[in-house]
């Protein structure tokens, strides 16, 4: 089941159910849960459940005193593919768009749906209330979303479209037309195992995309009409920025962050061995160099 509980910055829980938390979803096994505030208080969740067989996508709102605002809850995809893998943001006007993967027809696709504060689906594609990000041939996978600053989102993904997929990413207005490439900008055509993808703040509606290459760390800006920046350089076949090279790398998890809405920084923890782990932080500039990179720690336990 999924519970919730909203607690003060005293420690006070101010919702029903104590440490029990306020019950949204009794039913089934629901996994996969996204959670962004609602801007008035309260909060959206959104969650993958077993709709007869089928996984689905469900979105529930929160008030500030706790009700649940959209009674059962949202379908979220019209589909009959299986929906996973959410990642929820608010828009700033009360309203919050929700990124997912979609499985149809043997392979993964991005898609994308924006909710008002009453839970009605606003966008639209044909006769369907979901929109396509991505639908090539091959996964697209380990979905990424930040808001663009007027209304819309950039989304990013790994693309098995073919062998040099790579890094992709595609920018949705307010109203959910896509204002890239159809299907996608290639942000990187490494052919290395991509994983651990994130995506930040760039400012001006840019975006900074991080991503583990086999085992190295790279990162990429990618400025709000699709163009890709390195330097002065503005070319849509520019190399990937090499961050850091760890070395043989057992686990590694990152987190990218804007700094005073201009220049953007990565963090990434790698652990060497099963007892031994260091901390490395890297920043990029406005137009994308690589302006820093140091060893923050040598003995770092992570914890999740």
């Amino acid at each position: 089941s999924i519970r919730v509980q909203k607690v003060l910055s005293d420690g006070t829980m101010q919702w029903v159910g104590g440490i029990s938390g306020l019950p949204v979803d009794i039913t089934g096994l629901p996994v996969d849960l996204s959670i962004v505030d609602d801007g008035s208080g309260g909060a959206v969740l959104v969650y993958k459940y077993d709709d007869l067989g089928v996984m689905k996508l469900k979105a529930q709102r929160i008030d500030s005193v706790g009700n649940l605002v959209w009674s059962s809850g949202v379908l979220i995809s019209d589909s009959v593919g299986t929906s996973t893998a959410p990642k929820v943001l608010s828009d700033g006007s009360g309203n919050v768009i929700i990124a997912w993967e979609e499985y149809i027809a043997g392979d993964y696709d991005i898609y994308a749906q924006k909710l008002d504060a009453a839970g009605n689906k606003l966008w639209q594609s044909g006769n369907a209330y979901d929109i396509p990000v991505s639908s090539v041939t091959g996964d697209q996978l380990s979905v990424g979303i930040i808001d663009d600053g007027v209304g819309g989102v950039i989304i990013t993904w790994i693309d098995g479209r073919s062998p040099d997929g790579g890094v992709y990413a595609q920018r949705l207005d307010g109203n959910g037309n896509i204002q890239w490439k159809s299907d996608g900008e290639q942000v990187s055509s490494s052919t290395l195992a991509i994983s651990d993808i994130n995506i930040a703040d760039g400012g001006s509606g840019s975006a900074v995309i991080s991503w583990i290459g086999a085992n190295d760390v790279y990162m990429k800006k990618i400025w709000s009409n699709g163009l890709l920046y390195e330097g002065n350089i503005v070319d849509v076949s520019i190399p990937d920025i090499l961050v850091g090279d760890p070395g043989d790398v057992v686990w590694a998890n990152m987190e990218v962050n804007n700094i005073l809405e201009t220049d953007s920084v990565v963090s990434f923890q790698f652990a060497l061995t099963t007892d031994t782990s260091v901390v490395r932080i890297a920043g990029i500039d406005t137009i994308g160099t690589l302006v820093a990179g140091m060893l923050i720690d040598t003995n770092f336990s992570y914890v999740d």
